[in-house]
């Protein structure tokens, strides 16, 4: 919840001939006092919102609201502070989908360039450069991601923790406190008193914004292993008002004089400022603003913000030039519908243009920007040069920024899923538009006048697919369920679905509309350096055959993409995968990639063996693999999970749904290049 609240209050004019009105506190307004040194205001609590029941409504009263003082003719008030908080389901139909979800957005939140480290240069001067977010805790400096959500997925006999809240707290003044981590951790000590339980949390500090900011997740639990309820008016005022004191205690008061300088420096910022939401409060419910001097209403922020009316006048002279005011009369001014919408994306898109300015540097190239506000039209291939989160933040929506193989550099919104949380830097990635999925293209097919019957579709399926007919007619039902919920199709009987006419364009549709951005594939995690110097199949290998290579820019990274292609391609010569023929053309031996991929694993397979004292089996066509899952390894070729048995293991494809059984007994069974798996999170050792 933002700290946007206005109060309005009007005054007298004085002009003192100059006819804009005083500056000062009115002690009526409950906000503050000219007359009364050191006044205290404190949050009054407001019911109907959220979950009015829950931890913290108690604490309300006792939370100061903002102070203010007066000494020496200068006015003084508490630290703003901006504070954001979603409450995110856990529990549900798919419980792994959440838990995955989860470990993605705190892997997200400690990219490489948001935090700063100290190191020394040659001459033994501090020099801070940008480093890796480190996740920390109540005490702890490093905190592992895993570890903390085990405990929510393991809490309540194994159905884990209902919900978790994540919380973004960004001091106004964020740069002069320095290291948020103290500032963080007594603010949770001050939320712990008011919701009176030890919480269960961590928290990232980010300084790659220009305001340095924390994330906070905490568990849905309370310390006697209850469900943590926190009262809807705590989240929006109570935490809020802790970390304005927290603020406060650390920088002291704010002058008036201070404020009134951030104020000033807004007038021309192309962005939804504080001086935008004081236009917009007092405007008439048609738009218009009144800012002759006779008629000039004083505004307040909660914090005790007067804003000068020259200011608010600067400000909206510099609407006017980008179109989004307009002076019908003196002084008397209309803003457009669409201010806000047009200054929140200007802001946004300032900081993408920052973050992508901010890649290119850390990587030491100069290319042109592409932003892409629309949905992809075409495929873009490229190195990641940098992460960050898209919107406010608190969405889970990932953008990546990207060194394609176009030669530009392109900023791209996808979904935040694990494999994209993951991706390093230098990884290479695929971002295309979505396409119709081959489930809806199968719904669609068996529809008969517009009615989809699974009996039919499961009597058809059966005679080709076998024993994996049901759980084939199973992924259609989910996704017809999801189709449902969205309003695309209607459930009419057991089995039975209306598929309308326009099934693909609406399906299609909700998928683009759902993920907001690009579908992301992760090509590889290796640079092309290290996929050069690899013995596995890599990407290289796979570009071989069948790339578009009038794609690939004779400059930047397009060039050094067709020069690592042109050196893996020799290297695959001299390894006897392929050979020339006819001078320039090359022929490939068939099946080098699945022999690249067996030799590697064979090696990786060895190595383990020697080590673990195990026998390495290799899982082969319609094997059945059983044991413990144990650790994931990164091959050349892709992820790999280790599955252990007493005296045997396996290496077999990685899936992400399978962090979630970390440790515990799976089993499944090898089918046409890919395993099914049985997902039950037995808690075995290895060996039982």
């Amino acid at each position: 919840m933002e700290n946007d609240d206005f109060i309005i209050k009007k005054h007298k004019a004085n002009t003192g001939g100059q006819g804009s009105p005083r500056m000062g506190f009115s002690p009526r307004d409950g906000l503050g006092g000219s007359a009364i040194k050191g006044r205290h205001v404190r949050a009054v609590p407001r019911t109907g919102r959220f979950n009015a029941r829950g931890r913290g409504r108690s604490a309300l009263p006792n939370i100061g609201g903002y102070t203010f003082l007066k000494e020496g003719g200068l006015h003084f008030c508490s630290r703003r502070v901006i504070v954001k908080v979603r409450v995110v389901k856990m529990r549900g139909t798919n419980i792994a989908k959440g838990s995955r979800a989860a470990y993605a957005h705190l892997k997200y939140l400690q990219r490489d360039g948001t935090d700063f480290e100290r190191t020394k240069d040659e001459d033994g001067k501090i020099v801070e450069g940008e480093s890796k977010a480190r996740l920390y805790g109540p005490h702890e400096n490093d905190v592992d991601a895993k570890e903390f959500l085990e405990r929510g997925e393991k809490s309540f006999r194994g159905r884990g923790d209902k919900h978790q809240f994540r919380i973004i707290v960004s001091p106004e003044d964020g740069i002069e406190l320095g290291d948020l981590t103290p500032f963080t951790r007594d603010l949770m000590r001050k939320m712990e008193q008011d919701l009176n339980t030890r919480l269960d949390w961590v928290a990232v500090n980010h300084y790659d914004t220009a305001h340095p900011h924390s994330h906070i997740v905490i568990r849905g639990q309370t310390d006697d292993g209850k469900i943590l309820n926190i009262a809807g008016d705590y989240i929006s005022q109570g935490i809020r008002g802790r970390a304005r004191e927290m603020a406060t205690h650390y920088l002291g008061m704010k002058s008036s004089l201070d404020i009134m300088e951030d104020r000033a420096r807004e007038v021309k910022q192309q962005r939804y400022t504080i001086l935008d939401k004081g236009l917009e409060k007092i405007s008439t419910l048609s738009g218009q603003v009144d800012l002759r001097p006779g008629m000039f209403v004083k505004i307040r922020t909660l914090g005790g913000e007067g804003i000068n009316r020259h200011v608010l006048i600067g400000r909206i002279k510099y609407l006017r030039d980008m179109g989004l005011a307009h002076e019908f009369k003196d002084g008397q001014w209309n803003l457009r519908p669409e201010l806000k919408k047009t200054l929140v994306a200007l802001g946004e898109r300032g900081d993408i243009i920052k973050s992508i300015h901010r890649a290119m540097k850390r990587s030491g190239i100069e290319r042109q920007a592409v932003l892409h506000n629309q949905p992809l039209t075409k495929p873009v291939i490229g190195r990641v040069i940098g992460k960050g989160l898209a919107g406010d933040e608190m969405s889970g929506r990932l953008r990546l920024i990207v060194d394609a193989v176009d030669g530009q550099v392109h900023a791209v919104e996808v979904r935040g899923n694990t494999r994209a949380a993951e991706a390093k830097m230098g990884a290479i990635v695929k971002m295309e538009p979505y396409t119709l999925r081959p489930v809806d293209k199968t719904i669609f097919q068996f529809s008969t006048n517009n009615i989809y019957s699974e009996q039919k579709h499961l009597h058809e399926a059966v005679q080709t697919l076998l024993d994996r007919a049901r759980d084939h007619i199973a992924v259609h039902r989910r996704r017809l369920k999801a189709l449902a919920a969205a309003g695309v199709v209607q459930e009419q009987g057991e089995g039975l679905w209306h598929i309308p006419d326009d099934f693909e364009e609406k399906a299609l549709a909700y998928d683009r509309n759902k993920n907001r951005g690009a579908k992301m594939t992760l090509l590889s995690q290796q640079t092309l350096e290290a996929q050069l110097a690899s013995d596995g199949a890599t990407w290289l290998d796979k570009a071989q055959v069948n790339f578009d290579f009038d794609s690939l820019s004779g400059e930047g990274f397009g060039a050094e993409t067709y020069q690592a292609i042109s050196q893996r391609q020799k290297w695959l010569i001299k390894q006897g995968f392929a050979k020339r023929v006819e001078g320039k053309q090359i022929e490939y031996q068939r099946g080098y990639l699945r022999k690249l991929t067996e030799r590697e694993i064979n090696k990786v397979g060895a190595a383990y063996s020697e080590t673990s004292g195990k026998m390495f089996k290799e899982h082969i066509p319609e094997m059945r693999v059983e044991g413990v899952y144990t650790k994931r390894v990164e091959l050349s070729s892709g992820s790999y999970a280790v599955v252990e048995s007493e005296r045997a293991f396996y290496l077999v494809p990685w899936r992400d749904v399978m962090e979630r059984y970390k440790g515990r007994h799976i089993t499944g069974r090898s089918l046409s290049g890919s395993i099914s798996w049985e997902l039950r999170g037995r808690s075995r050792g290895i060996g039982r």
